[in-house]
């Protein structure tokens, strides 16, 4: 009797060291889908600064704009959560619209080629984030999926994992305004 109870062990370990690899699996691939859509918000941010950049620091209403980033890209930064961090950079994007709508207004002096270059360059980030945010949420949803059957709910609650969230950022850059570049 010991031998069948010796092999339904090892049996029961390698069933879970493999369930649990199989799921591990799943979280590393939203992790490095998250870790791209990250990138993507970075380098939104050093554009929008380049962008902010071009405009004169006498200028009253871009300095305002300065200012609002700054504490917009503060919260992002510092969000607890994915889907605080999407709110904050809704936030980013609707200031970065104002930014926009300025720059059309108000171009800077002598920079229309860098103004567009940058309004260019927000576009394909802007699509980046966007594409790169479904590739996540695609990658959230079949681990959250998984993680909802039996055999893996039970295996999740051993080892502490629970779901994750979506990232779930609307478009509030006026792609209409960054069309134009």
């Amino acid at each position: 009797m010991g031998q069948i109870e010796a092999a339904l062990f090892v049996l029961g370990s390698f069933w879970f060291l493999g369930s649990l690899s199989g799921l591990l699996r799943f979280r590393k691939q939203v992790r490095r889908a998250w870790a791209q859509v990250d990138v993507q918000l970075r380098r939104r941010w050093d554009l929008v600064k380049h962008l902010t950049d071009l405009f004169p620091s006498s200028d009253p209403e871009a300095e305002r704009l300065r200012v609002d980033l700054s504490k917009v890209h503060r919260v992002a930064a510092f969000a607890a959560s994915i889907s605080q961090r999407a709110r904050a950079e809704e936030a980013l994007g609707g200031t970065i619209h104002h930014l926009l709508l300025q720059s059309e207004e108000r171009p800077p002096k002598g920079l229309d080629g860098q103004l567009r270059e940058v309004k260019s360059a927000l576009a394909s980030t802007q699509n980046k984030i966007q594409f790169l945010g479904q590739f996540y949420n695609d990658c959230v949803m079949r681990y959250n999926r998984k993680m909802e059957m039996v055999p893996w709910r039970v295996i999740a609650s051993i080892v502490s994992w629970n779901e994750v969230e979506f990232f779930d950022m609307e478009d509030p850059l006026g792609l209409e305004v960054l069309g134009g570049a």
